[in-house]
């Protein structure tokens, strides 16, 4: 160097390129001192640059102390060191679903996120990205090459083996994705970047930064001439439905869940044939579920989700119902509510499906059976099938009959289920109502104690409290002082009298009998269930959670439980009161409530668009 210039350095910096232990630094060390060795001891400090991994296990950390005590010792100069990427190692995790499975030598999955777009590196260095729940090739027992929907033939993330086939609409979790995936991401063929979201050690995520533009189906283009005009035109159309990039409390989107009894497009329900909850093949729940389907039919679409092994036999049974839609998907039980995405309706009237966590009603904790892989794909499901947008809530676990909402920004709960151990132990109550509010559009939340006496789903309120209409409710009641729901509805009544709801009206009060002879399982309804290993095992003379609050609210009718019971009659005629409007459809449900729910528990409504 120049002798004018030396009083002008003020440090000296070099690079160990990228992922290097402390013996790869001793290298060029030994390097940096034979070349300017003699301006070393001039300047202030030394950078040692980046690429250490001093994260990684098995770094060499005493070898990098004593290199740093050395410099520190011989030149007299503070020591920098850059190791921003084992700062990020193993965090961040990239979400895609699978939009698509085609076969070429062998099965690919189409992905929503791109090697070239989204994890550049994966082309560039080369490099395999970990992969949640996955191995090498061959590995496991069903191998795929994930690939993406952009043009590029080469846009080919890896092969992946896994344990489970893998289904169109399941997510994949891409790990260690903080480093140079995220700042190297790109638009490249129209993909859109990721957005970004903060999950806490609470569990609860939040989007920070929404980065897509809103999607736009040809249909929603309602000029045909557009069409026609070609390309140019439809991408103006496009323009003008992009979004703010940018989220902040103003402007992010915000949804409301509707009452049950505004208007609806459909039903969602699922045709039952679990052992483990429907006795004997299921012959008398099916019979049970076509007359639901023919009652709700009658004044709006049931959309019948139907394994492919019971199609045939769905066909047989509904094929002259009018208004049902058969659709082959595979679940592991029948709980449309629980099941089903909950259906809200964003600022323009548009149906939107949030897609909560599905831990069969509890998971490990208490849940009712060992492995739900399936139900928990169903909400992703119903969101594709309807074209609707789907909002991931994960990892916050809920079922849709755990909540109800008057349409208003009121939302009912139970203690007992939502602060339960099996759901999100991790959460406050606080953070529970934070998480509610911002995917329901709710604003005040009424925490009722408890559910009815025996729920195994820990006592979901659509058992025991539901709308009639803003301001209005029915609850599960009983006279009987002996009986253990006397107290459960009585310490639910007392929350009810003493609250308002989110327009601050006091709350009209329907008291709705439960039936006055307990419902019990005979053993004859026991003999006729098969369990699996883990599964929740039944037993004679156990009380089932029979109420009549569990009906439906159909755009032309009350579809009601009825359990052959003398107070079936009563809960008719207190119900015809309520809905006036609203024609009672009483089903005989004892082989539904044999399952372990009820009319409700089966029905998932689709609200109606821009209402």
């Amino acid at each position: 160097m120049h002798p004018d210039l030396t009083g002008l350095l003020d440090g000296i910096h070099f690079h160990t390129l990228c992922e290097q232990d402390s013996s790869d630094l001793e290298t060029t060390l030994a390097a940096v001192k034979v070349k300017f060795g003699d301006l070393i001891s001039q300047v202030k400090w030394l950078n040692l640059g980046g690429g250490h991994h001093i994260t990684r296990p098995g770094y060499q950390l005493k070898q990098l102390k004593q290199l740093i005590a050395y410099i520190r010792a011989t030149y007299q100069v503070e020591v920098y060191l850059e190791p921003g990427e084992a700062i990020a190692l193993n965090a961040g995790y990239l979400v895609t679903e699978v939009q698509d499975i085609v076969k070429n030598g062998m099965e690919i999955l189409i992905l929503d996120a791109s090697a070239a777009c989204h994890m550049p590196d994966v082309l560039e260095m080369p490099y395999r990205p970990p992969l949640k729940d996955s191995g090498e090739a061959g590995e496991k027992a069903y191998t795929y090459r994930l690939s993406s929907c952009t043009c590029l033939a080469g846009d080919v993330i890896g092969d992946y083996s896994f344990d489970r086939e893998i289904q169109i609409g399941d997510k994949l979790y891409f790990m260690d994705m903080a480093i140079y995936s995220m700042v190297k991401n790109n638009t490249f063929n129209g993909m859109p970047l990721p957005d970004i979201a903060l999950l806490r050690k609470d569990g609860m995520c939040e989007v920070v930064k929404r980065m897509r533009t809103e999607s736009v189906r040809l249909s929603d283009i309602s000029d045909t001439k557009t069409l026609r005009a070609g390309f140019p035109d439809i991408c103006r159309a496009i323009k003008e439905k992009e979004t703010d990039m940018e989220v902040t409390e103003k402007n992010r989107t915000k949804y409301r869940m509707p009452g049950e009894f505004e208007p609806h497009e459909g039903c969602v329900m699922i045709w039952p044939e679990r052992p483990g909850s429907w006795n004997y093949g299921a012959r008398e729940a099916q019979k049970a579920f076509v007359k639901v389907a023919e009652a709700i039919g009658e004044s709006e679409k049931v959309y019948m989700l139907v394994s492919k092994a019971q199609m045939e036999n769905a066909k047989n049974q509904l094929g002259n119902v009018s208004g049902v839609t058969l659709l082959e998907c595979e679940t592991d039980d029948a709980w449309a509510r629980d099941v089903g995405a909950t259906m809200v309706l964003d600022e323009k009237g548009a149906v939107c499906g949030v897609d909560w966590q599905f831990n069969a009603w509890g998971g490990d904790f208490d849940g009712l059976y060992r492995n739900w892989e399936k139900d928990d794909r169903v909400a992703a499901f119903i969101c594709r099938t309807l074209g609707c947008p789907c909002l991931d809530a994960r990892p916050f676990v809920l079922e849709g009959g755990s909540i109800h909402s008057d349409g208003e920004g009121t939302l009912i709960v139970t203690e007992a289920c939502l602060l339960s151990q099996g759901r999100n132990p991790q959460m406050s109550r606080e953070q529970i109502e934070e998480q509610l509010k911002y995917w329901l559009g709710v604003h005040k939340i009424i925490w009722l104690p408890c559910g009815i006496y025996q729920d195994e789903t820990n006592e979901h309120v659509d058992n025991v409290c539901a709308f009639v209409r803003p301001g209005e409710v029915v609850l599960a009641w009983t006279e009987d002082e002996t009986d253990p729901q006397y107290a459960m509805s009585l310490a639910d009544l007392k929350v009810l009298e003493q609250e308002t709801d989110a327009k601050g009206r006091k709350f009209k009060i329907h008291k709705l009998p439960i039936p006055q002879k307990p419902v019990c399982l005979t053993q004859e309804d026991v003999d006729g269930f098969v369990f699996e290993e883990g599964e929740d095992e039944r037993e004679a003379g156990e009380r089932m959670a029979a109420s009549y609050v569990n009906f439906y609210i159909s755009n032309g009718g009350i579809i009601l439980p009825q359990f052959g019971d003398e107070n079936d009659k009563r809960a008719v005629e207190i119900l015809q009161k309520c809905f006036p409007e609203r024609r009672i459809y009483p089903i005989d449900a004892r082989a539904i409530i044999v399952g372990g729910g009820n009319i409700h528990c089966i029905t998932q409504q689709i609200p109606g668009k821009n209402i």
